[in-house]
């Protein structure tokens, strides 16, 4: 697995200047599939809000396996090291929502903390196949019915990584690079893979076990000790306006917890 240039557990700032004293952070990921971040939609509306992001998928770039409890530890680590807030309002996309709620209940105990869920989704043992079988498809690899042995999460990572390194590099020799040029651009490009699929892998990994699921598949999130909302745009398309609407809610409802 190729190895690390940056710090772990970045919290990257848009706007640190706080007018309201609440801060808004955002957890979510930098792909060249998405149009715009969720983070770059709301920053052209969060005024009155000191806004940051967080990118566990780029931050995982060369780290290997990491469980969600320990990437949920460090993000909670370094903002509470970094930043000096009394109101934190949690803003997580997709898949990102599992992360956003230990992360937030982590620092429940330090600040008043709030969660906001946009589009939430739940990673599952079947999405990280779906996914990994996906790439490999588009290297033009015939992907076998079980492409996504039964592992350890260490060790399954390793696999997927000796496994996705041998391929990227064949297909790159297929398309007229020399073998020295092939791995060294496999390495580059399989980090990017690797550290999406050890994300899925921890996320489902800490939903795999005994919690209560709804009718939908979802996980039935526990009663917390702070309010925590969700967002379903329709068609699967949301402003930055719309999502700050539900932001102000959550911090309107902090201020009103803490003056009762």
């Amino acid at each position: 697995m190729a190895g690390r240039d940056h710090p772990l557990f970045q919290i990257e700032d848009i706007d640190i200047s706080p007018r309201s004293g609440d801060s808004v952070l955002v957890i979510d990921f930098d792909s060249p599939t998405i149009k715009e971040r969720l983070s770059s939609t709301v920053a052209g509306n969060a005024v009155g809000y000191a806004l940051s992001r967080v990118d566990p998928v780029g931050d995982g770039i060369g780290a290997g396996y990491r469980s969600l409890e320990a990437i949920a530890r460090g993000y909670a680590d370094s903002w509470l090291r970094q930043r000096e807030t009394d109101r934190l309002i949690v803003v997580a996309y997709c898949s990102a929502a599992a992360l956003a709620l230990r992360f937030a209940d982590l620092l429940a105990d330090s600040l008043e903390v709030g969660c906001l869920l946009v589009d939430p989704t739940w990673p599952s043992g079947e999405l990280l196949a779906a996914e990994y079988s996906a790439i490999r498809r588009q290297l033009g690899v015939r992907v076998l019915a079980d492409p996504c042995p039964e592992l350890e999460p260490t060790a399954r990572l390793e696999q997927m990584d000796t496994v996705l390194s041998a391929e990227l590099t064949a297909h790159l020799v297929d398309q007229g690079l020399d073998d020295s040029d092939a791995r060294s651009l496999a390495a580059e490009l399989a980090g990017r893979y690797l550290a999406w699929l050890g994300f899925l892998l921890a996320t489902s990994q800490a939903l795999s076990g005994p919690a209560e699921q709804s009718t939908q598949g979802a996980p039935v999130i526990p009663a917390m000790d702070f309010p925590v909302a969700e967002f379903t745009p329709a068609q699967d398309q949301f402003s930055g306006a719309e999502v700050m609407t539900k932001i102000s809610l959550l911090s309107a409802a902090l201020r009103a917890s803490a003056d009762a």
